[in-house]
Protein backbone atom coordinates (compact mmCIF):
# COMPACT_ATOMS: atom_id res chain seq x y z
CA UNK A 1 0.00 0.00 0.00
CA UNK A 2 1.14 3.18 -0.78
CA UNK A 3 0.94 5.87 1.42
CA UNK A 4 1.06 9.95 0.44
CA UNK A 5 -0.17 11.66 -2.89
CA UNK A 6 0.30 10.36 -6.75
CA UNK A 7 4.14 11.07 -8.23
CA UNK A 8 4.76 14.19 -9.74
CA UNK A 9 4.37 14.30 -13.48
CA UNK A 10 7.11 16.66 -14.95
CA UNK A 11 5.61 17.80 -18.07
CA UNK A 12 8.32 19.14 -20.85
CA UNK A 13 7.26 21.85 -22.75
CA UNK A 14 10.03 22.09 -24.83
CA UNK A 15 9.52 18.98 -26.87
CA UNK A 16 6.32 18.73 -29.09
CA UNK A 17 5.97 17.24 -32.55
CA UNK A 18 5.46 18.96 -35.79
CA UNK A 19 2.35 19.49 -37.27
CA UNK A 20 3.14 16.84 -39.94
CA UNK A 21 5.13 13.28 -39.79
CA UNK A 22 6.79 12.29 -43.21
CA UNK A 23 6.79 8.44 -43.16
CA UNK A 24 8.68 6.73 -45.59
CA UNK A 25 9.01 3.03 -46.33
CA UNK A 26 12.47 2.19 -48.00
CA UNK A 27 12.97 -1.66 -49.32
CA UNK A 28 16.11 -1.47 -51.91
CA UNK A 29 17.66 -5.68 -50.86
CA UNK A 30 19.75 -5.33 -54.08
CA UNK A 31 21.04 -3.21 -57.23
CA UNK A 32 19.25 -5.54 -59.76
CA UNK A 33 16.56 -5.39 -62.25
CA UNK A 34 13.87 -3.22 -60.75
CA UNK A 35 15.74 -2.00 -57.80
CA UNK A 36 18.95 0.02 -60.41
CA UNK A 37 18.42 3.25 -59.55
CA UNK A 38 16.32 2.94 -56.37
CA UNK A 39 19.25 4.31 -54.50
CA UNK A 40 19.80 7.30 -56.32
CA UNK A 41 16.09 7.74 -56.36
CA UNK A 42 15.56 7.59 -52.41
CA UNK A 43 18.81 10.00 -52.46
CA UNK A 44 17.03 12.46 -54.53
CA UNK A 45 14.04 12.39 -52.78
CA UNK A 46 15.11 12.85 -49.40
CA UNK A 47 17.51 15.65 -50.67
CA UNK A 48 14.57 17.51 -52.46
CA UNK A 49 12.14 17.26 -49.25
CA UNK A 50 15.14 18.95 -47.42
CA UNK A 51 15.84 21.49 -49.78
CA UNK A 52 11.93 22.37 -50.14
CA UNK A 53 10.82 22.15 -47.11
CA UNK A 54 11.30 23.60 -44.10
CA UNK A 55 13.10 21.42 -41.33
CA UNK A 56 10.69 22.91 -38.07
CA UNK A 57 7.23 21.79 -40.30
CA UNK A 58 7.71 18.05 -40.16
CA UNK A 59 8.85 15.28 -38.58
CA UNK A 60 11.00 12.58 -40.09
CA UNK A 61 9.97 9.14 -39.72
CA UNK A 62 11.84 6.48 -42.20
CA UNK A 63 11.47 2.24 -41.79
CA UNK A 64 14.11 0.51 -43.10
CA UNK A 65 12.60 -2.96 -44.91
CA UNK A 66 15.81 -4.98 -45.34
CA UNK A 67 17.49 -3.08 -47.21
CA UNK A 68 21.75 -3.25 -48.22
CA UNK A 69 23.75 -2.68 -46.28
CA UNK A 70 24.67 0.37 -47.87
CA UNK A 71 21.14 1.67 -47.67
CA UNK A 72 21.44 0.91 -44.19
CA UNK A 73 24.46 3.29 -43.63
CA UNK A 74 23.05 5.88 -45.38
CA UNK A 75 19.86 6.18 -43.46
CA UNK A 76 22.05 5.62 -40.26
CA UNK A 77 24.50 8.62 -41.24
CA UNK A 78 21.55 10.83 -42.31
CA UNK A 79 19.68 10.12 -38.45
CA UNK A 80 23.45 10.98 -36.93
CA UNK A 81 23.19 14.51 -38.87
CA UNK A 82 20.02 14.93 -37.26
CA UNK A 83 18.04 15.01 -40.67
CA UNK A 84 15.86 11.72 -39.63
CA UNK A 85 13.91 11.77 -36.18
CA UNK A 86 13.30 7.90 -36.46
CA UNK A 87 14.85 5.50 -38.22
CA UNK A 88 13.40 1.46 -37.62
CA UNK A 89 15.53 -0.61 -39.08
CA UNK A 90 14.38 -4.16 -40.15
CA UNK A 91 16.61 -7.30 -40.85
CA UNK A 92 14.06 -8.30 -43.16
CA UNK A 93 10.82 -7.39 -45.13
CA UNK A 94 7.77 -7.61 -42.94
CA UNK A 95 5.80 -6.41 -45.97
CA UNK A 96 4.60 -2.76 -46.67
CA UNK A 97 1.10 -2.96 -44.67
CA UNK A 98 3.30 -3.86 -41.79
CA UNK A 99 5.69 -1.19 -42.43
CA UNK A 100 3.58 1.17 -42.98
CA UNK A 101 1.48 0.57 -39.68
CA UNK A 102 4.53 0.68 -37.53
CA UNK A 103 5.59 4.06 -39.12
CA UNK A 104 1.91 4.99 -38.42
CA UNK A 105 1.27 4.22 -34.97
CA UNK A 106 4.60 5.73 -34.01
CA UNK A 107 3.90 8.84 -35.93
CA UNK A 108 4.15 12.23 -32.61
Amino acid sequence: MRLGGPPVVVKRKDVSPARVTVCIVVCIPHELDYYVHRFDVLKLSLRSLAANTPRERYDLMVLDNGSRPEVVDYLRTLQARGDIDSLVLMHRNIGKQNAWGMLFDGAP
